[in-house]
Parts: C-alpha cells; sequence; structure tokens
C-alpha cells in the first residue's frame, strides 16, 4: 500500500466533525460556527479565490452551475443584511429540545442552514455536521454507525434535485 497524505480538505472536516461530536452536548453559538468554517480555509482562500472566513458574508450569494456565460442559478441566499437575524432565529431554535423526531429535526436543521447559506462557503459541510450533532445529541452518544455526509454522497444527485425544489417551493417541507 502507498501512503498518500492527506488533504487539507479532509483533515479539516475530520478535525472539525470531531470537535462537534466530542462537544455535542454544549449549546452551539454564533462564535463556534464561525470558528468551525474558518478550519475549513485557515489561508483565506477557497479554489484559489479569497473568501470571507469566521464571519458571516457580507454580499449577495448565488448557488450557480455551468460554465462562465452559461451558469444557470439554483438558489439565491438570504440578503446579507438578512443573514445575522436568521442564524439567531436558527442557532436558538437548534438549541431548543426537539419537538420532532431526531431524523426530521436533522433534516430541517440541514436545509435551513443551508439555505439561509451564512457563510461564503463551507455551508453544506457544515450543515452535515449540524444534522450529525443533531443525531449524536438523540442517541445521547457520540458514537454512530451512520452518517449524514455519506448517504448524501450515495444519492447526489438526488439530493440537490430535492433541495432545489423544496428550496422553490412555499417552504412547506411536510411529506
Amino acid at each position: 500500500l502507498k501512503y498518500t497524505a492527506p488533504s487539507h480538505y479532509v483533515e479539516s472536516v475530520v478535525k472539525v466533525m470531531l470537535d462537534a461530536i466530542e462537544h455535542y452536548m454544549q449549546p452551539l453559538t454564533k462564535e463556534t460556527l464561525c470558528r468551525w468554517q474558518s478550519a475549513f480555509f485557515p489561508t483565506g482562500f477557497s479554489d484559489g479565490f479569497p473568501i470571507e472566513v469566521g464571519c458571516y458574508r457580507t454580499h449577495e450569494e448565488h448557488i450557480v452551475s455551468g460554465i462562465f456565460g452559461k451558469e444557470r442559478i439554483h438558489y439565491i441566499a438570504p440578503a446579507p443584511q438578512l443573514v445575522e437575524k436568521e442564524m439567531a432565529n436558527f442557532i436558538q431554535w437548534f438549541n431548543q429540545p426537539p419537538s420532532t423526531s431526531s431524523i426530521v429535526q436533522s433534516g430541517i436543521a440541514h436545509l435551513w442552514f443551508v439555505s439561509i447559506h451564512p457563510f461564503e462557503d463551507g455551508n453544506g459541510r457544515l450543515a452535515r455536521i449540524l444534522s450529525d450533532i443533531l443525531l449524536a445529541k438523540s442517541d445521547k452518544n457520540e458514537f454512530r454507525f451512520y452518517n449524514i455526509s455519506a448517504e448524501i454522497n450515495r444519492n447526489k444527485k438526488q439530493y440537490y434535485s430535492i433541495l432545489e425544489q423544496t428550496q422553490h417551493g412555499n417552504g412547506d417541507i411536510t411529506p
């Protein structure tokens, strides 16, 4: 077997995931989220471009795909001046005792967080980690035999399709 050095991407996700799961019973804070997002981008760059790190975004954010000049806009995140309030509401809800099943709560947290899209980059990674925290809280155990990221990766195309449909719908996420 040939040893391959882990990428910074993998190292940072593992580091943040371990921190999150080891402290899953601690209340979520803005400072914690900003610290985790910052850990993903220690150089302040993402894919070679400078980004805002360790703070909520201060500009419009569009989720796009496609080649330059033929981009397709999948989602427009809330205006930057709304992010602080939206995140305060999210964090308050996240820290409350669950009012529904842990799986439903985990899904709501994921959708809500990626819909706010509070950071310039790293939102998907953080949403998956937040989902895992809620599942760990429900199990009252940091060790689980399942992982949100693995399931999303197995069904990536379907995940993005459902996410886009939900974000363009009327906000009703009931089955």
